[in-house]
């Protein structure tokens, strides 16, 4: 499937992590057991399971699937489980983990945007860190696709990264964020105008408001954003022993003063149809 003129054609990264994880599963399988959820640090993580509960027999679409470490947690718990990534790789990588695995999963590559499946096919459709990637016409699409397939009731669960004050987002870019393990390079301070228009170029994705994710979501019955990392902000200025408390003071601080949601990092907005 063709992808929209306002998708990058190119997939080379993308697909280079699929193609390289393949690689691994295919000499070492036994590495690829899936005993745990990958994704039990984010802050979200709780909130998320429990809106995905119950589990057993659901019907989960995960649109931007990636290698399919999630789905293949949430097959490991009875959930039945579609995932779709532009990636070809990606999506070879998601299947080969699931049969690893031996999970109820099948992956192929689609758009978000234009989903090959029929009207009111799943109880949930799932994106993590997936639509930040996208334009916000593109997004806007993906939103809609997302609602066609839900059943009545169903729901759309999407994770994002998120910056609601542009003070912060600038006193953030004032700082430079040294290089990361994960592929990320160094990201320069705006202050060092030539690299960090250099660095701007080499992005892929962009910065989305919970205003957006509300806006695109007009046509779901209810939309239901929850805030995380307000004090994750802070993780570079403290030593590494308080970096550790921070996601459980973040909860507390949430919980006592709902409104400083709106200066958090980041969001699980739920869509409901």
């Amino acid at each position: 499937m063709a992808p929209p003129d306002d998708i990058s054609p190119d997939q080379s990264r993308w697909n280079e992590l699929g193609s390289s994880r393949l690689r691994e599963m295919r000499q070492e399988p036994e590495r690829f057991r899936i005993r745990e959820s990958p994704h039990k640090k984010k802050l979200h993580h709780a909130a998320l399971l429990d809106l995905l509960e119950p589990l057993k027999d659901k019907r989960i679409l995960e649109v931007g699937c990636g290698r399919g470490e999630f789905g293949a947690f949430l097959g490991t718990q009875g959930a039945h489980l579609i995932g779709t990534d532009l990636g070809l790789d990606l999506a070879a990588a998601a299947r080969e983990l699931a049969r690893i695995n031996e999970i109820d999963a099948r992956y192929l590559a689609a758009d978000a945007s234009a989903l090959p499946f029929a009207d009111a096919r799943f109880d949930v459709v799932l994106a993590v860190n997936v639509l930040h990637h996208l334009s916000e016409a593109h997004l806007a699409r993906a939103l809609r696709e997302a609602h066609r397939v839900l059943r009545p009731g169903g729901s759309a669960l999407i994770c994002e990264p998120v910056e609601n004050s542009r003070v912060l987002g600038l006193v953030s870019a004032l700082v430079p964020k040294p290089a990361s393990g994960r592929g990320r390079p160094r990201r320069p301070s705006i202050l060092e105008r030539k690299a960090w228009k250099a660095f701007q170029e080499t992005l892929d994705d962009r910065s989305l408001s919970s205003r957006e994710l509300r806006r695109a979501g007009a046509r779901f019955s209810q939309v239901n954003v929850h805030s995380f990392g307000v004090l994750i902000r802070l993780k570079r200025f403290v030593s590494k022993d308080l970096r550790k408390r921070l996601p459980e003071l973040d909860a507390q601080l949430l919980e006592r003063a709902p409104w400083l949601g709106r200066f958090g990092r980041h969001v699980l907005v739920e869509y409901r149809k």
